[in-house]
This record gives structure tokens, sequence and C-alpha cells, in this order.
């Protein structure tokens, strides 16, 4: 059982916000109503709660549930690939995997040429899994399944295609009846998931 109390930053903020409109609160109290209304194993300890209070809000928190603040190695970086994801979403390409990220971060101009302000961090950065792993806890990213088709299917004919294609399979045995999906005739299909921040819609095969 761990002996120390962990606040992620949205938990922080709801703490100093509740201190400000209850600033009358004993430290006791304080720190005893963060550890019912968070859930915490443990009550924070009385420095924990004085340094969540003498720091002041951070508005620009990208993920607010991490619980500890990670150095980026270089942020010019992180912010190509984030243009580069974004824009995979905007034209929903679902092609972003870990090898893709990897990929793309060790072939960015910045790494190749050396031209960045961070040159000498991003000459020794290695795109391992723990970089990939923080770099997607860092910005909220997650693999995704994609919901098939559902950016181009009209869905107001979804129910009475459903119908006929039931009435349909009723002249057949249920060992006849297979999922396409499950075949090996789509080895070519779009992928079915991909690492996102915002689900994407899949397309039709």
């Amino acid at each position: 059982m761990s002996t120390r109390a962990r606040m992620t930053h949205a938990q922080k903020e709801q703490l100093r916000a509740y201190f400000e409109s209850h600033s009358d609160l004993t430290q006791h109290k304080l720190d005893a109503w963060a550890k019912v209304t968070f859930k915490l194993a443990v009550k924070p300890s009385r420095k924990m709660i004085y340094r969540v209070l003498d720091t002041p809000s951070n508005v620009t928190v990208r993920n607010p549930e991490c619980k500890t603040k990670h150095t980026v190695s270089s942020s010019e970086l992180e912010e190509r690939l984030l243009l580069w994801i974004r824009q995979c979403e905007d034209y929903k390409l679902p092609i972003i995997t870990a090898d893709t990220i990897q990929a793309k971060a060790a072939k960015c101009d910045l790494v190749r040429s050396g031209s960045s302000r961070d040159t000498v961090k991003l000459q020794a950065l290695v795109f391992s899994h723990g970089w990939l792993f923080k770099f997607q806890k860092r910005h909220g990213l997650t693999s995704k399944r994609l919901h098939d088709e559902a950016a181009s299917m009209n869905m107001n004919a979804v129910e009475s295609v459903r119908i006929a294609l039931k009435e349909i399979t009723l002249a057949y045995e249920k060992r006849d009846v297979f999922n396409m999906d499950e075949t090996a005739f789509f080895y070519c299909t779009m992928p079915v998931k991909s690492i996102t921040k915002d689900r994407i819609a899949g397309r039709k095969h």
C-alpha cells in the first residue's frame, strides 16, 4: 500500500479552488477533505498541501489527469508531431501507430538537420517505447478503435437494409453465413485502430 498521496493536476486545481472558498479551514480538515473527495489511499502530508496551495494555478497543463509534470526534451519536435497527428485526424486517416510515430519523430527535419534550438537534446534523444509512452501520456493520446464506415454510411438506410439482409440469410444454415470482416478477403483494408486524441470515424471499404 502506498504511503504517499498523489494528486492529478485537475485535483490540485480543485483543492486550490476549495481552499479559496473555505479559507477558514484548518490544515487537518483540508487534508481530510482531500482524502475523501479524491479517494486517496492516505491523507496528503502537510508539506504537500502547502506546496499545492503555494503554487499558482497552471491553466496551460495539456493533460489535467497527469500526476507528474514531465520535462519535454524538445517542445518544438513534439509540436510538429502533434500537428501531424491532428492533420491525420482532420483528414480521417487512421494511420497513426506506435511505429509510425517513432519513425516520424526519427525522420523529422529537426532531428536530421540539427536546425532546432534544442539540437543537443534532440541528438541525444532515443525514440524508445518509454519515450513513446510518455509522449502519449503527456498529450492524452490513446489507441482507439474506429467505427467502421461511420463517416460514409447513410444511417437512415441502415435499419431497412438490416431487415432485408436478415430475411435473405434466413434461407441459409447458420454454418453457411459468414462475417466478411473475419475472412481473408479484405487483407488490404484500412486499419481498425489509430492513436489519436479525438475519436475518428472509419471509412467504407
